[in-house]
């Protein structure tokens, strides 16, 4: 009997050690690279923000070729797409994780219209890990000035309230959070949900969702929050982070509501706290993707 309990769980050690083997010969190292003037509407830091997504897509690219609009095998099948989706454009692996990234700045002197002046272009090379991309969930979602879809958006007015239109062709899970820059706050589950959605809203396949609504409440044993959208800045751009899975993930660890005045902060973590679980989600579930959406608050006065 000893030969074979051992030769047993010989065989149990190598079923476990082989998936684990084909997994980590999916994921790849790629390097990128980008350049991006800086233009009036943009600051120093945006322009660094876009020369870094220029550079993951060009890293992506490199790895996996660009992304072909007639190719069979990027086409919508059973609600899903064999694409990422960054920025605006459409690439054939996904960004998991980043292991180095450099930015260095020039300046070159132009004349135009007789005058002599001097533009600003910020370079960023970038090295992380990619992977092919598995076919995900094609997500419909969009950002509402009003409870309806014809008040889609990404420009609010300062006070203004913002909605969230969800539908999914699969079930799974929702989460959402605002990135701040330095602090990220997570907005769904709204604040006082019961422990049941902690970890993130469930969501049911081709239902529509119109979250921040308290006239459309998918989940009437819970509180509404309501979004007002607010910034002492003349103008602020603020990124909403989708993160959505067919299975159940763990939340990551996130401080208490904070109070001003009468109003209510959501709850919240470190934008590099908040990177790191997205590279845990992204490396141990296949169906796990995280979405950004970029508006703009507008203060008039």
């Amino acid at each position: 009997m000893k030969p074979l309990i051992k030769i047993l769980c010989l065989f149990i050690l190598v079923a476990l050690f082989m998936p684990l083997r084909s997994y980590s010969q999916k994921v790849k190292t790629a390097k990128g690279i980008a350049t991006v003037k800086i233009e009036a509407h943009l600051t120093k830091l945006e322009t660094r923000n876009k020369a870094m997504q220029l550079a993951i897509i060009n890293a992506i690219e490199n790895e996996f070729g660009t992304y072909v609009e007639q190719e069979a095998d990027i086409t919508i099948v059973d609600g899903k797409t064999s694409f990422s989706l960054i920025g605006s454009t459409k690439v054939k692996g996904e960004w998991i994780e980043t292991i180095k990234e450099n930015y260095t700045e020039t300046s070159r002197e132009i004349r135009e219209n007789g005058e002599t002046k001097v533009e600003v272009y910020i370079t960023c090379e970038i090295k992380g890990k990619v992977r092919e991309i598995l076919p995900k969930a094609s997500l419909e979602y969009e950002l509402l000035n009003c409870p309806q879809l014809e008040c889609r958006t990404r420009t609010f007015l300062v006070n203004e309230q913002l909605y969230l239109y969800f539908r999914s062709p699969v079930d799974g899970y929702l989460s959402v959070f605002v990135d701040e820059s330095t602090i990220i706050r997570r907005i769904l589950p709204y604040s006082f949900m019961p422990d049941i959605y902690q970890n993130g809203i469930e969501i049911k396949a081709d239902k529509e969702y119109l979250f921040f609504s308290p006239k459309h409440n998918s989940f009437s044993n819970s509180v509404v929050d309501e979004m007002i959208l607010y910034t002492i800045k003349n103008e602020e751009r603020i990124t909403l982070v989708l993160a959505f899975s067919e299975k159940p993930f763990k939340k990551p660890i996130l401080n208490e509501i904070e109070k001003v005045g009468d109003l209510i902060l959501p709850k919240s973590l470190s934008a590099n706290k908040f990177t790191e679980w997205l590279i845990d989600n992204r490396s141990t579930e296949n169906s796990f993707q995280d979405l950004n959406i970029n508006f703009q608050i507008i203060n008039p006065n």
